[in-house]
């Protein structure tokens, strides 16, 4: 019998079964071959997991509140519903923790209840306060910048990706700590919610190189750069 056990109908099994299995197809070649059917099987990248309403945001938290399980089989065709209700909800969740938001520079609580309340998509930084409202870990990535928010150190740090140019939110399934350092070293890590620079006199021009770094921004060799010449390429590519 427990050599069945990961092939039984359990929780635990349609679990794994669904966190892995969202299809996000890879563009086909439209060479058929004569041995085939015309149509191939589209190839399936289980790295992320891309939430399929308007407002993927919330519902990348909320999976990571509620688990990939409940999303699949539990939510159906009551998204709508469900999504009016959980952001009602956390307005009034959300005055119990002010303390928490605020020290994590998440502010003003206004803007946090127009944006439950408005319908619409939510922002980052209120993505952020209802991550805070259920203690949980996250980086948001969006292209080489990420914000992060570590709040218990005894649990994983859940990784969220902005696409730059659909502004649609997946989640990344390869949470490791390699995949974590590899963001912290290599990208960009805006302080808050200000993603604007500081003034170029705050910077040394070794700190303005690694910036260009961060955000992979390509200095020519052969070019001598000033600090002005830098933070101007900055501000561009910002």
């Amino acid at each position: 019998i427990m050599d069945l056990i990961d092939y039984t109908f359990s929780q635990r099994n349609l679990t794994n079964f669904v966190k892995h299995k969202f299809v996000v197809p890879i563009k086909q070649s439209n060479k058929s071959s004569k041995h085939f059917a015309k149509t191939p099987t589209p190839i399936i990248d289980t790295k992320i997991y891309i939430p399929q309403q308007k407002d993927s945001l919330f519902w990348c938290f909320y999976i990571l509140k509620h688990g990939y399980f409940n999303y699949e089989m539990e939510i159906t065709n009551k998204y709508f519903t469900i999504e009016s209700e959980q952001k009602f909800a956390y307005i009034n969740k959300l005055k119990n923790v002010k303390a928490q938001l605020k020290i994590n520079k998440i502010k003003p609580f206004s803007l946090i209840e127009d944006d439950l309340s408005s319908g619409g998509c939510i922002s980052i930084k209120t993505f952020f306060a209802l991550c805070v409202a259920e203690n949980i870990n996250i980086i948001m990535v969006h292209g080489r910048k990420i914000y992060a928010l570590v709040l218990d150190d005894n649990k994983p740090i859940n990784i969220v990706h902005k696409n730059s140019q659909s502004g649609v939110h997946h989640i990344e399934l390869d949470n490791s700590l390699d995949r974590i350092n590899q963001y912290y070293n290599n990208y960009y890590n805006v302080e808050g919610f200000d993603s604007s620079l500081k003034s170029m006199a705050t910077y040394k021009l070794s700190e303005l190189k690694e910036l260009c770094e961060k955000l992979n921004i390509t200095l020519t060799d052969n070019i001598k750069y000033t600090k002005k010449d830098i933070y101007a390429l900055l501000v561009q590519n910002f």
